[in-house]
């Protein structure tokens, strides 16, 4: 059965811009505060990642030393059920997630384990409906091997993608593009040139999300510059489809060390987060035109970066979830603006959200947590 155990909610209203050109919106009304309840998963799980698809949510959890994955309905009457996970290599029952991803009828999920003589990470892809999560075996050389840098998320749109970089003999890695060649089979895209590095721009993505009419992937370029000085650039890049064409978006910042973490659509409208300096940083992205949003700001100043998590607009808003101190701040689009509402204890890490409820996974002293709040 599920345990519930209550954490005080309070409104925080909007304070300071994190990256803005221009002064910010006036302060939309403020919101009823949220009343966060944790959710316990069977077994001991521990929670890693929540999303949300269709009328529910997929968490991705770790039993003990394996891969583990459960769903929730939308309401709170209902009890976490698990997800049959079936492993199909020998570094799959300990994977970690590294990310997730569904639209309600279909599950596409990211797992990482370190094996072999020098530790290497081994991927592992799985894909699935909520009820079945299967992984499909790649060749060795798919993810890994002397060329590989690693893979960052996954994406479900009108096809099925996997972002990381790889070595393609260039100055340095290229961000990269998987797509299915075949039922079970990835393979990588060719590369791009708004995705390849040069001598002195170094791409990193760091997550990927589908509108009805482009694909959006976000992370960082590193700018080496001249001499010493090294510059990180959030970024972004947007196609039609994995196949391209891809165009280079700036993504403004106020600081010479910003970065986007996450990034989420809803309809034509995409939101990407992410950090500016020490703060956090939010976008709108619609096509190709960028718009620096003013977030809320939290009490004090913390001596962590903040973390920050990003959720798909749910009927016709976007929530962004970001630690001030030691609690986690909800910010939620309204009008031209953001109102804040202060969030459960820990720093989040993943958040999801359906018309009326939100999940997020914070990391606290002893542990991640899953909390669940009604949202209106």
């Amino acid at each position: 059965m599920r345990r519930w155990r209550r954490a005080l909610a309070a409104t925080l209203l909007l304070g300071g811009a994190a990256c803005t050109a221009g002064p910010a919106p006036p302060p939309a009304p403020a919101p009823a505060p949220l009343d966060w309840t944790v959710v316990d998963l069977p077994d001991g799980a521990v929670p890693l990642l929540v999303r949300a698809g269709g009328d529910g949510f997929l968490v991705a959890a770790r039993t003990g030393e394996r891969a583990s994955m459960y769903r929730l309905p939308s309401s709170v009457t209902g009890a976490p059920e698990p997800v049959t996970v079936e492993p199909h290599s020998v570094y799959a029952p300990a994977a970690r997630w590294v990310d997730l991803a569904t639209d309600g009828a279909r599950v596409l999920a990211l797992g990482r384990a370190s094996g072999g003589a020098h530790g290497l990470p081994r991927w592992t892809v799985w894909d699935g409906t909520p009820t079945r999560l299967v992984e499909r075996p790649q060749p060795f050389e798919a993810f890994g091997g002397p060329r590989s840098g690693g893979l960052a998320a996954v994406g479900l749109g009108r096809s099925e993608v996997l972002v990381g970089t790889w070595d393609d003999d260039g100055a340095g890695l290229d961000a990269r593009v998987w797509t299915r060649s075949a039922p079970t089979t990835w393979e990588r895209v060719p590369v791009a040139p708004a995705l390849a590095s040069t001598v002195r721009l170094l791409p990193q993505p760091a997550a990927v999300a589908s509108s009805p009419a482009s694909l959006l992937v976000a992370g960082s370029v590193t700018d080496l510059g001249e001499g010493a000085s090294v510059v990180t650039r959030a970024a972004a890049w947007v196609a039609p489809d994995a196949t391209g064409p891809w165009e280079a978006l700036e993504l403004p910042a106020t600081t010479v060390s910003a970065r986007a973490t996450g990034v989420a659509c809803g309809g034509h409208d995409c939101w990407v987060a992410g950090t500016d300096g020490e703060a956090p940083a939010a976008w709108r992205v619609v096509g190709t035109t960028v718009t620096p949003q003013h977030l809320p700001a939290g009490p004090g100043t913390s001596d962590l970066p903040p973390a920050v998590a990003a959720v798909a607009a749910v009927e016709g808003h976007a929530w962004m979830a970001y630690a001030v101190q030691s609690r986690s701040r909800l910010a939620r689009t309204a009008g031209r603006g953001w109102v804040g509402v202060e969030g459960p204890p820990g720093r989040p890490v993943s958040l999801a959200a359906v018309p009326g409820r939100l999940y997020l996974v914070a990391v606290a002293a002893d542990g991640p947590h899953l909390w669940t709040a009604a949202a209106g």
